[in-house]
């Protein structure tokens, strides 16, 4: 709680607060008219996407906002790094790939990001 009260400091009508009950319930009791969340992977957002159904029935007047976590608090599933390799081998690959640089031998981070400790395979 205290990181997000941190984060959000600067912004006057943004508040954290602990909850024991349904989240449609709380943003009704404290009078919000919209609920933010973070999603770092797709399994996040499987299951966000039924709460959501589920919210949506019980309280209508209230939407939802998700926001995608930024590389440096998710991860890149090594599916998707060879994917990129193969691509880059064979095609050049697609801007993403090719703005990485090269990859041999090293996996495919974003700028700014530490490499993953898993290295890439042939």
């Amino acid at each position: 709680m205290e990181f997000i009260a941190e984060a959000t400091a600067h912004l006057p009508t943004v508040r954290a607060e602990p909850f024991g009950m349904l989240i449609v319930d709380f943003a009704r009791k404290v009078g919000a008219k919209t609920i933010v969340k973070g999603l770092r992977a797709i399994s996040d957002f499987e299951y966000e996407f039924e709460m959501h159904q589920l919210n949506r029935m019980q309280a209508p007047d209230v939407d939802t906002v998700y926001v995608m976590a930024g590389p440096q608090y998710s991860f890149l599933s090594s599916k998707w790094r060879k994917r990129a390799r193969h691509l880059r081998r064979t095609h050049r690959g697609p801007r993403f790939a090719h703005s990485c640089g090269p990859v041999e031998g090293r996996a495919l981070s974003p700028p700014g990001v530490k490499e993953s400790p898993i290295p890439m395979t042939q």
